[in-house]
């Protein structure tokens, strides 16, 4: 099924936004926390803050490569895919839930966002030289490969996170500023799931609820396509400043 999916996917995701003003090609890092987020069975999450964190056992890291379908100056549609190797560090409310200390799991998912997203110009002159970027949309996510589930106790390896398909909401807000051929930009991503997750390990099953990911990101966007017209008005947005300085 995700192969069929990534199939019919990929070539319009590559090929289809001519329609648009233009389109351009970003691509990205992001590092981050997830949290679980309403479970049932979770007593608290043990990340950055707490007194007895494992560093690096709270910790998400990943990469995307998305699209902009640019229909405005102002507006554009962003969609592509991402991947992220999770981490969850908790601990359980009853003693008889696996495990009875600290619980860690381990996992990567694959993610396409659909975003709608704003242009805020700071700077603008012959083009937008700096900008703040605001997009919100939906979220579809996919667990790929096995789980590592590990305790004080218990080491166990195998497909036990259910669902494996996920869909939340995202929201990223990033600034941008013209180098060379394209534009530099760091932000914030924000994830979380609408679908509570669970497990279950020799029978024992414990309620995880929603996974909510806080990511820093940075990266570099490639302008590749430009509507005739769009290139007419930065030209004449070039002669105006150059006027006025004159």
């Amino acid at each position: 099924m995700l192969k069929r999916f990534l199939i019919i996917l990929i070539p319009l995701f590559l090929f289809s936004p001519t329609f648009a003003v233009g389109y351009n090609v970003n691509f990205g890092l992001n590092t981050g926390i997830t949290e679980c987020v309403g479970g049932e069975n979770i007593q608290k999450n043990v990340n950055v803050w707490d007194a007895d964190k494992h560093y690096f056992d709270y910790f998400n890291a990943g990469g995307y490569i998305t699209t902009d379908f640019v229909l405005t100056h102002r507006f554009s549609l962003e969609t592509g895919f991402s991947y992220k190797l999770l981490n969850l560090h908790y601990t359980t409310t009853e003693e008889n839930f696996y495990g009875n200390d600290v619980c860690h799991i381990n996992y990567s998912v694959i993610q396409m966002p659909v975003m709608a997203k704003y242009i805020f110009p700071i700077i603008k002159s012959a083009e937008i030289i700096n900008s703040i970027n605001l997009g919100a949309g939906l979220n579809v996510s996919y667990i790929v490969g096995k789980q590592v589930y590990s305790d004080s106790m218990t080491n166990y390896y195998g497909n036990f996170i259910t669902p494996k398909f996920n869909i939340g909401a995202v929201l990223k807000a990033t600034y941008s500023h013209k180098i060379g051929p394209g534009y530099a930009f760091i932000g914030l991503n924000s994830e979380i799931d609408f679908i509570p997750h669970s497990y279950s390990i020799n029978e024992r099953k414990v309620n995880i609820g929603n996974t909510l990911s806080i990511n820093p990101v940075i990266g570099y966007k490639f302008i590749i396509y430009e509507d005739k017209n769009l290139a007419k008005i930065t030209e004449k947005n070039k002669r105006i400043r150059d006027l006025v300085v004159k």
